[in-house]
């Protein structure tokens, strides 16, 4: 344990429990010295596993020897190697590669064989012995220079004749992520460390200068001058223990009183005890209490005298302090990914969560630093990282302020199960096959973030289960949001009326075929009793399937059917109403009220518990806004952006008027590093989905940041913080849906040809390839876009607008015939032409002629072009004259423009006029 941090000690305990229960063993018993190991945390942390430590006497480390004979070895080790880089190569003398030289020794100790048993410290461990040990027949000196082929010849290309081949880097080890012969590259220009196998390695020093002798393989002189000069330019100092370095000594604990003086105990008393280091606890720390007096003494016993403490005053001796004012995570380095994080702004974050037996299980599973989760935890633990507080743990439940909302949750949960005969209390017998059960708690809120309900949902752990056995198909449908808008036009046009419906329990409305035993709820146990299952129950793999399946033969039943499986397998429509299904929530829509209330009492009759909600006000957390004055409406979701305002911590930071900058975002293999103060894949998450609902204004913006989810650099980061500033401007914003009095469908196509040319590696494809951009309206309200580049490469103008062009046809003729189904159910009759009329806006000429041209039909510039593209025309001859036209459009008025490439304020304002109604 390198940490004198309570926090930091247990997360290494459990990181390296973690690799004990990979390699078979289990932990009972540790020996170590005192602080931090006498901490009440690190105590805690030993009850909840039912372990035990026996700790050495005050100021006895000799007592716990093995382990500081091999930490003083491994630190020697580390020392040598920094000293020996430092003599070999100064000028690329640096502090902060303290941790991988001692992860070097830390590995060459773990790996070398012992003189008593031939064996090394891994293969004693693991129980798996080297065939033989080429590993360290390949390792290489610490510090050395290499010479790192160019990734163009890595890949099989060419370069220029007069580029250099290869770049000069730093040998840091070898990577723990990959074979032994891949070694830990520090680049020397930009300060990133990635493993690298196509290197060859300087160990002799002989290609670097020696800035202290003129020679360049000269033999180093060390004296007396040498050695004051390297502690000079600061490679070791000698720093006093006072320092207000907390690592600079280890305090002796504080004696009891009994061993004290009676003066000696008042000065105790006196002194202020330091402040020791724990993990955060939401209740907060109590004073320690008042030591008791000492007891009486016998009189006439000398022998139980205590002795009296030195008067003398303490000089506490000087030490070597490496490297005092530099804080790393050896952790960290273990992910080559990790590598560019900015270590200045790295921290350990401990759980909030108390160490209880509970969570001692999860603790195996759970990366202590990254907090990631590993192994075969349910993948609803991994969901409910995304928002810490709205999804507490049980403990924090329990001791947390909504206390007794969630117990009466959970209570209502327990009743509305029993009341659904869910299952059978059984008694456990052996060889049963029981599921551990958890209760997975959601905090449910308003899109305005304000708390909306609290829900308790009593899961069972379907981690458990395997494929084959337990369950088969898994595969349940959801509704597509450009369903949900397009309703929402329709019932603004045709003033539907509609209605929510979420359905009780929905899971356990479905029947259970297959035989599951389920540990009883927690705080409900009891003892010997175990839930043998009738119905589907959440947690389980098979449920989300059950329940639509079972919900589908139900609306069947009051006869609805689904007009176009392809296009939405989770609408359906019958002669009166129109149903849209989201997992446990419905949307209804109809001409008239009492047609939605008589579907409702069918599904009610057919056995399904459920709530009704008047009208459509919020939807999977897109807030649903009427405007009875001018009849828009409008879709917002603050909530979301509010959390990425936090995510990205641009709370301070000022607004801007546009989401991206003029310059195109592009790779950027030579730019600095991400800094890593937020999740970059989690943002672009969250972005995502708020661009898709009710966001079309930041489309480009997000599609251009999410190419490089897994490998940001620093402008990358800066490109989602402009996305950041921008919605904090417009946090109040959305999509204003303002219909016109005809259902006449429009679309708008566009395309920027080559648009990263001049700016993107010329000896990358990708920096050729057009963007498309496209947006679907009905009664001038959007409700399909899209922005994204092309996967082939285009030739021409022409072509990339073809391309797009037959992009839009993909998402549209579908779409159209969707409208077509609808119609009967929502009092529409399709059997005029301008009815659903649809039009293309299209900008460019030689696309629109092509686009015109009979099918089989093309010019001499488009012979080339697959057929893939040509598909669309034929359908545009079936679907009968005037039905589906394009037309040519001023490029000033396509609203697609704002989806190919980033604009200047004033043409972005205009277009997000257009497109987005404010």
């Amino acid at each position: 344990m390198s940490s004198l941090r309570a926090g930091e000690t247990i997360n290494s305990k459990v990181a390296f429990e973690r690799f004990a229960h990979s390699c078979g063993h289990r932990l009972k018993s540790f020996r170590a010295d005192n602080m931090p190991f006498d901490s009440a945390e690190f105590k805690a942390d030993l009850v909840a596993k039912n372990q035990t430590i026996s700790l050495s006497g005050v100021g006895a480390h000799h007592q716990n020897g093995v382990a500081e004979r091999s930490i003083q070895t491994v630190t020697e080790w580390a020392r040598a190697m920094l000293l020996h880089h430092a003599l070999h190569w100064p000028e690329q003398a640096q502090l902060d590669l303290w941790p991988f030289a001692l992860e070097h020794a830390v590995y060459l100790w773990n790996h070398l064989p012992k003189k008593d048993s031939l064996l090394a410290p891994i293969e004693l461990f693991t129980g798996a012995t080297f065939d033989d040990y080429s590993h360290l027949q390949r390792s290489r000196v610490w510090g050395c220079p290499v010479y790192v082929l160019d990734p163009t010849l890595q890949d099989g290309k060419k370069l220029p004749k007069w580029n250099p081949r290869s770049r000069r880097g730093m040998f840091l080890g070898v990577s723990p992520s990959h074979s032994s012969s891949v070694g830990r590259i520090l680049n020397l220009r930009t300060g990133h460390v990635s493993p690298q196998y196509h290197v060859v390695y300087d160990e002799l020093f002989s290609t670097v200068f020696n800035s202290l002798t003129p020679g360049m393989n000269d033999a180093l002189p060390f004296d007396d001058a040498l050695w004051t000069r390297l502690i000079s330019i600061g490679l070791e100092h000698l720093l006093p223990s006072s320092s207000d370095d907390p690592t600079a000594y280890d305090p002796p604990p504080p004696l009891d009183p009994a061993w004290l003086a009676p003066d000696d105990v008042s000065t105790s008393c006196q002194r202020e005890p330091p402040p020791a280091p724990a993990l955060p606890s939401p209740a907060p720390a109590q004073p320690p209490p008042a030591p008791d007096p000492p007891p009486s003494l016998p009189e006439g016993d000398s022998s139980a005298v205590p002795p009296r403490r030195s008067q003398r005053p303490h000089r506490p001796t000087r030490r070597y302090i490496q490297y005092a004012n530099s804080s790393f995570k050896l952790s960290a380095l273990q992910n080559s990914v990790l590598m560019a994080l900015d270590w200045t702004q790295s921290r350990v974050l401990p759980s909030p969560t108390n160490y209880s037996r509970m969570m001692a299980l999860f603790n195996l599973a759970t990366d202590p630093f990254t907090n990631e989760i590993d192994g075969d935890l349910h993948p609803c633990l991994l969901a409910s990282k995304a928002s810490h507080a709205d999804n507490p743990s049980y403990e924090e439940v329990m001791s947390g302020p909504h206390r007794a909302g969630f117990l009466e949750a959970m209570k209502l949960e327990l009743a509305t199960l029993t009341d659904m005969h869910c299952w059978d209390v059984v008694d456990r017998v052996a060889g049963m096959n029981v599921l551990p059960s958890t209760w997975a708690f959601k905090l449910k809120r308003y899109p305005d973030g304000s708390v909306r309900k609290y829900k308790a949902r009593f899961c069972a752990g379907g981690h458990r289960q395997i494929e084959g056995v337990d369950f088969f198909e898994t595969f349940a449908p959801v509704v597509n949001w450009t369903t949900v808008r397009l309703l929402l036009v329709l019932s603004q046009v045709l003033g539907l009326a509609s209605r929510q419906v979420d359905y009780t329990a929905a899971f356990v409305h479905a029947p259970l075929y297959d035989v599951v035993y389920v540990r009883m709820p927690r705080g409900f146990a009891e003892e010997g009793k175990v839930l043998k299952l009738r119905r589907s129950l959440y947690g389980l793999k098979q449920s989300p399937r059950n329940f639509f399946l079972h919900l589908k033969s139900n609306l069947e039943a009051c006869g609805f059917r689904n007009p176009s499986p392809d296009t939405d397998p989770c609408l359906f429509v019958s002669g009166k109403v129109v149903c849209v299904v989201y997992v446990d929530d419905t949307l209804l829509w109809s001409p008239r009220s009492e047609w939605i209330d008589k579907a409702i009492a069918q599904l009610e009759a057919n056995g399904m518990a459920l709530e009704v909600e008047d009208s459509v006000a919020g939807f999977l957390g897109v807030h649903i806004h009427r405007d009875q004055g001018d009849g828009s409406i409008k879709l917002t979701q603050k909530g979301l952006i509010l959390r990425i305002i936090a995510a990205l911590g641009v709370e301070n930071e000022p607004a801007v008027h546009t989401p991206a900058s003029a310059t195109p975002l592009v790779k950027d293999l030579d730019g600095d590093p991400p800094a890593g103060s937020f999740n970059y894949a989690s943002v672009i998450g969250m972005l995502g989905y708020l661009q898709s609902n009710s966001r079309p204004d930041i489309a480009f913006a997000v599609s251009s940041a999410a190419r490089f989810t897994h490998h940001p650099r620093r402008s990358h980061e800066l490109a989602l913080k402009r996305i950041g500033r921008y919605l904090k401007g417009t946090i109040e914003e959305g999509l204003v849906l303002r219909p016109s009095d005809t259902l006449h469908i429009d679309c708008y196509v566009d395309a920027d040809f080559a648009g990263l040319w001049p700016h993107e590696d010329k000896s990358d494809p990708s920096c050729v390839k057009s963007r498309t951009g496209f947006s679907i309206c009905v009664a001038n309200c959007p409700v399909i876009w899209s922005s994204k580049l092309q996967g082939d490469i285009a030739t021409s103008t022409m072509e990339a607008e073809y391309s797009a062009l037959s992009s839009a046809m993909r998402e549209l003729l579908p779409f159209r015939e969707l409208l077509l189904a609808l119609a009967p159910s929502i009092g529409v009759n399709t059997d005029h032409s301008t009815v659903f009329r649809t039009t293309v806006h299209e900008d460019n000429a030689g696309a629109l002629a092509l686009a015109h041209l009979e099918p089989g039909r093309v010019t001499p510039r488009s012979k080339h072009y697959a057929v893939k593209l040509h598909w669309f025309r034929s359908k545009l001859v079936a679907a009968g004259p005037h039905r589906i036209t394009i037309v040519k459009i001023d490029t000033a008025l396509q609203r697609a423009d704002i989806l190919t490439k980033a604009l200047t304020k004033n043409k972005f304002v205009v277009i997000r006029k257009q497109l987005c109604g404010w």
